[in-house]
């Protein structure tokens, strides 16, 4: 039984520690985003 989609369990990969959200990679500012593709606690933190 996988333990996350498509990880995990007996028959899948491990799951990753952390998720990239298909949000992050879209080239747009959208979700609870802080700026284009980062932030707001899904995506990387944001360039300084």
């Amino acid at each position: 039984m996988e333990s996350d989609t498509d990880c995990g369990g007996e028959f899948c990969p491990p799951c990753p520690d952390t998720w990239e959200f298909a949000t992050c990679n879209d080239k747009v500012w959208n979700g609870n985003e802080t700026d284009k593709d980062c932030g707001g606690g899904t995506c990387p933190k944001c360039a300084v």
